[in-house]
């Protein structure tokens, strides 16, 4: 009754056109029923809701037209803002990042899903995807699961389902719930345990400082280097902590460089644990966000065992420089060592062939050329005996010995060539007289040790004394010396000595010849045998070399050894003596060394001409046999001959000791080996042994 419209006529407010509602059911029509625009009297546009039907009389005649006609401007403005809300709903879901569904909370049936949640899921729906899920994780107070699946790509994803209950329209219960894909940040959780363990287990030491350079975090290596826990260090400056060594300035310096905004690298030297000094190689990086110091990452490495092996490869280096310059000394050295025996050699040699020489001149001079010879054979028996024992080839080969004997021979030589120098006296002192104190040693490698010593003694004595011998220096060692009243060694000299090529006085107007390898050869042959060497000296006093062996005494006694010098006369008249060598000069030495000795010789020049010899019947006694000749070697000569008669004594002669083995002369037959150059009366006993038995 209070509308604008009421008691307004029907013509007021509809125009009848066509389209009239009265119009339309008067013509049959049974209702209309439709919203339209109208105006009120003011002007005012409003929306209605007209239902016009008829009015019949009990004959079913339409008497009238009824017209209801409903105001909904209100309701269709509410319609639309709910349509607009819904709309910038569905806008601002569809936009999110991840999957927002709502269920109704009776029938379970998804009454709504986001844009994404529909791509995700495609045709199967949101229910029918995470069927194959697999639920890995579950908070119950917040209602949050964490699903594991593959998507329709067959990707595996990580996803966490937010559930929450509200009511909806008609206060009807409804679930709603987000799904979010949280598959990167399981990337990112991976990738940040993996480099946890990567900084945990790293053999390097890793420290994070804050911006004001106290540490925030440090791995397990840094702790055992340092020996500090992050308990010890937290919110401490690095600065604060005397970490490195003698107050060093380096970690300020990188400090400085980082607070610049620039990475520091060098190496420090540190105070490690339990206060111990250790190297590293560090770097100071800066870690920046928009131009500002976050953090500063610390990175050391222990490189101590390198500095040492460093520190030993510069000392090899040196020693390998030293060693060269040396041997360089050495070979100028060897070229003037071995030219004056060969020129006292050549020299005299030429002499010989005057006929005008008389005899006492004549055997004068064949005694020097003996003696430079001698003096020759020495300096290359040296050389091959340090080079041997540089290649670790130098053998030792025990055998019983009469320590006397080998005493008496040793100076029966020596007194033999000093004879003519009145000016120094030689002596031997033996500790034990009995000729029966037989050792098991190495009577050559003895020998050759203190014909060393006894030449270095006579060499750097002018006058005055020289006197070896030796003692029991306790149950278990025998000790050896060399004692003389020389020049004597400096006390800076006396580690350099028993190095190879190295002697006291190394200068170019030194007094005394020499390679400097006596000394070497007997250090490695005295530690060889299980010994030691060593010296006492005083400059201008003399020299005292001792050198100690183990004591092995045995029982059987020692048959007296020829100790004379000089040649031992033997008569093997009526045996014949077969010389198997390819080189003349050599069969010319062996006629001369037996000539005396009245056996009659045959001369093969390889081993196939020896054996035609053995094969043919001819009455040969015993055989020289040289090891390398052209044709057949002596080693093959040997085993065909011993297998036709094995009692026919075969005694090799090689100048390659050094690469025979002793099994293949065994296996050839070989009843024992002369090594050249061979010493006339070292083969004369040998032969007489053979001959004699």
């Amino acid at each position: 009754p209070n509308h604008p419209l009421c008691h307004e006529s029907f013509g007021s407010i509809y125009c009848h056109t066509d389209e009239c509602p009265v119009r339309s059911i008067l013509n049959g029509a049974k209702e209309v029923k439709r919203e339209e625009t109208r105006f009120l009297p003011t002007g005012k546009k409003i929306l209605v809701e007209l239902h016009a039907y008829p009015l019949k009389d009990d004959n079913g005649k339409t008497i009238a037209v009824a017209e209801e006609i409903k105001d909904i401007t209100g309701v269709h403005y509410t319609e639309e803002i709910l349509r607009q809300t819904e709309n910038q709903f569905t806008v601002f879901t569809d936009s999110l990042p991840f999957g927002v569904f709502i269920e109704d909370g009776l029938t379970h049936e998804i009454v709504y899903q986001n844009f994404y949640l529909k791509q995700l899921t495609g045709n199967t729906g949101f229910k029918e995807f995470i069927k194959g899920a697999e639920i890995i994780g579950a908070d119950a107070d917040n209602n949050v699961t964490e699903f594991q699946l593959m998507d329709s790509s067959g990707i595996i994803r990580y996803f966490n389902l937010h559930q929450f209950k509200f009511l909806g329209v008609n206060n009807r219960l409804k679930i709603g719930g987000l799904f979010v894909d949280n598959t990167r940040k399981k990337e990112i959780e991976h990738y940040r345990d993996v480099l946890a363990k990567a900084i945990e287990f790293t053999p390097v030491s890793i420290a994070i400082l804050t911006p004001y350079f106290e540490f925030e975090f440090i791995n397990p290596n840094f702790t055992e280097i340092t020996g500090l826990t992050i308990e010890n260090l937290f919110s401490k400056s690095i600065s604060d902590i005397n970490l490195e060594y003698n107050g060093g300035k380096h970690i300020q310096k990188a400090l400085d460089s980082v607070r610049a905004g620039k990475t520091w690298q060098g190496e420090l030297q540190l105070n490690g644990k339990n206060r111990e000094r250790i190297w590293v190689s560090a770097s100071f990086t800066p870690v920046m966000f928009e131009s500002k110091l976050q953090h500063i990452l610390v990175i050391l490495e222990n490189i101590t065992r390198r500095k040492e092996y460093e520190k030993e490869l510069i000392l090899a280096k040196n020693k390998a420089e030293e060693s060269d310059r040396i041997k360089t000394t050495f070979l100028n050295n060897i070229s003037h060592e071995i030219r004056t025996p060969l020129n006292a050699i050549i020299g005299f040699s030429s002499v010989l062939t005057d006929p005008h020489l008389g005899q006492f001149e004549r055997s004068g001079f064949s005694d020097l050329i003996y003696k430079n010879s001698q003096e020759l054979l020495q300096i290359i028996e040296n050389l091959l005996e340090i080079s041997q024992i540089e290649a670790g080839e130098i053998k030792i080969s025990k055998t019983e010995f009469s320590v006397n004997a080998l005493m008496n021979e040793i100076y029966s030589t020596f007194e033999e060539q000093e004879r003519g120098s009145s000016r120094i006296k030689l002596s031997l002192r033996k500790e034990i007289f009995q000729d029966d104190l037989v050792v098991l040693s190495d009577p050559s490698r003895i020998k050759q040790v203190l014909k060393h010593l006894l030449s270095n003694s006579f060499k750097f004595t002018t006058n005055g004394f020289v006197e070896f011998g030796y003692r029991l220096k306790d149950e278990n060692n025998l000790l050896f010396y060399v004692v003389d009243s020389g020049i004597g060694i400096e006390p800076d000299k006396m580690d350099l000595i028993f190095n190879p090529f190295r002697q006291a006085d190394s200068s170019s107007t030194r007094r005394h010849g020499g390679l400097g390898l006596g000394l070497a050869i007997s250090k490695h042959v005295v530690e060889k045998m299980g010994g030691k060497i060593w010296i006492n000296s005083t400059p201008g006093s003399g020299t005292s070399v001792f050198f100690s062996i183990p004591f092995i005494p045995v029982k059987l006694k020692f048959e007296n050894a020829n100790t004379g010098n000089g040649l031992k006369e033997f008569n093997w008249d009526g045996k014949t003596i077969l010389i198997a060598d390819d080189i003349d000069a050599n069969f010319v030495f062996f006629k001369a060394a037996l000539q005396k000795t009245k056996a009659n010789l045959i001369w093969a020049r390889n081993g196939l001409e020896a054996l035609n010899y053995v094969r043919n019947g001819e009455p040969v006694n015993l055989i020289l046999m040289d090891l390398v000749m052209p044709e057949m070697d002596g080693f093959e000569a040997t085993r065909i001959i011993k297998s036709i008669n094995q009692k026919l004594p075969v005694v090799g002669q090689t100048a390659y000791p050094e690469t025979i083995s002793s099994n293949k002369l065994a296996e050839c037959g070989f009843d024992t080996v002369l090594e050249k150059p061979i010493r006339t009366n070292q083969m004369l006993m040998e032969i007489d042994r053979f001959l004699v038995n």
